[in-house]
């Protein structure tokens, strides 16, 4: 009976030691699911690098918590596919890289204000990286609460901006910051009939580019409007580029906090369309510019006596940009009201031409510095033009006030 108990007591105390040695191996080796408590698991902090074949399918980029940069892109890439990228996703750009949105691809960049999806270089100097371009007109393309920087570099298929819409592409801004690129904040190409509705900009901030905020063809002003913040860039103008293009629709040309640089060529009206400009909207001429307002269409500049309409050469001196060009039109919405008209008269004979009898009504409006008249009425128009009232002019060092044959 003794030797039992003994042998009982010394098999509870070999199960006890038993008991504390696997205790002591666990807390050493891991808990029960097999984690190091003394060594725990190593967390890939480092940017995930993208080849340039990831984007022709599909894909959603998450957003890492233990990542300060998400993914990483040393090359430019054609996005054939539908990309939407998830807020917070910080993406770094190579040398000279991009992202390229091509027929039947998507870009999707829906953020939120407290968390931002950042478009940027791994180094953080302007023009560092390409940028966004957009050739493809697929409604889902978006940048919303997004932060596009540090791009601009060498050009991007002809075209040089942070972001590029190429003619025909299709873009939301929206919420978003462009600032710090080597070019304009954002470059656009296109056509008045069709693409003055593929973009749309809405309260975005444009600041600290290079050139101007935007960089756009002239006839697609329609795409401006005051809910964006335009200041604060190496061009301290809205740059518009006369192409062969033409205004062929409606279109209003809306007052903005910085002012428009006409540059180029002409900018044509035609097709019976009205080209309607702001009150207290600011437009200024480079040499060789001007517009021209064929028959059927008109222009439509209604200022006020508080907020005029500015039409002025770059180059504070006469004759510095042609001036405007009426011809045939009869059309009845053809009015200058509340405006100035400055610096004009290069290569026509007046800073308003008329030509075969336009219907024109000029009043309240002011003209300074002209190499010319500031109305000429050319032959066929009649002398004085039945078709032009006028009332509440005045001329301040202008060859002419209101000429004819």
């Amino acid at each position: 009976m003794k030797t039992f108990k003994s042998l009982t007591i010394y098999f509870c105390m070999l199960l006890f030691a038993i008991a504390i040695i696997s205790s002591c191996k666990k807390d050493k080796d891991g808990d029960n699911n097999g984690n190091n408590n003394n060594n725990p698991p190593i967390v890939d902090t480092q940017p995930t690098e993208l080849p340039c074949s990831y984007f022709s399918e599909d894909r959603l980029l998450d957003n890492d918590t233990n990542k300060q940069v998400d993914y990483y892109i040393n090359c430019v890439a054609n996005v054939s596919a539908d990309i939407n990228i998830q807020p917070g996703v910080v993406i770094e750009f190579g040398p000279n890289a991009g992202l390229r949105i091509v027929d039947g691809g998507s870009i999707r960049a829906i953020g939120f204000e407290e968390s931002k999806i950042i478009f940027t270089g791994k180094v953080k100097v302007k023009g560092y990286w390409k940028g966004i371009r957009v050739d493809s007109n697929s409604p889902l393309n978006e940048l919303n609460h997004t932060i596009v920087e540090f791009a601009g570099g060498e050009e991007f298929y002809g075209k040089k901006g942070g972001i590029v819409v190429w003619s025909g592409g299709r873009l939301k801004v929206k919420n978003s910051e462009i600032i710090n690129n080597d070019a304009a904040g954002l470059t656009a190409e296109g056509t008045n009939n069709i693409d003055v509705t593929n973009i749309e900009l809405e309260n975005n901030k444009f600041s600290s580019n290079t050139l101007s905020a935007l960089q756009i063809n002239t006839v697609l002003v329609g795409i401006v409007n005051s809910t964006n913040d335009f200041s604060g860039n190496g061009l301290p103008y809205i740059k518009c580029i006369n192409y062969t293009s033409e205004f062929q629709v409606n279109t209003v040309w809306k007052n903005v906090n910085v002012p428009y640089l006409v540059t180029g060529a002409v900018a044509v009206i035609k097709n019976n369309s009205i080209l309607s400009i702001q009150p207290g909207t600011r437009l200024v001429f480079d040499s060789n510019t001007g517009i021209a307002i064929n028959e059927g269409s008109a222009l439509k500049a209604i200022g006020t006596s508080e907020e005029p309409i500015v039409f002025r050469g770059l180059a504070n001196a006469p004759g510095a940009w042609k001036g405007l060009y009426f011809a045939f039109t009869q059309n009845v919405n053809n009015q200058i009201s509340h405006a100035k008209i400055e610096n004009a008269g290069e290569s026509q004979e007046g800073a308003i031409y008329m030509w075969a009898s336009p219907k024109l009504s000029v009043d309240n409006v002011s003209f300074k510095n002209l190499s010319t008249c500031a109305i000429y009425g050319a032959p066929g128009s009649g002398s004085p033009n039945p078709n032009l009232t006028t009332s509440d002019l005045t001329f301040e060092n202008v060859a002419g006030e209101i000429c004819g044959d």
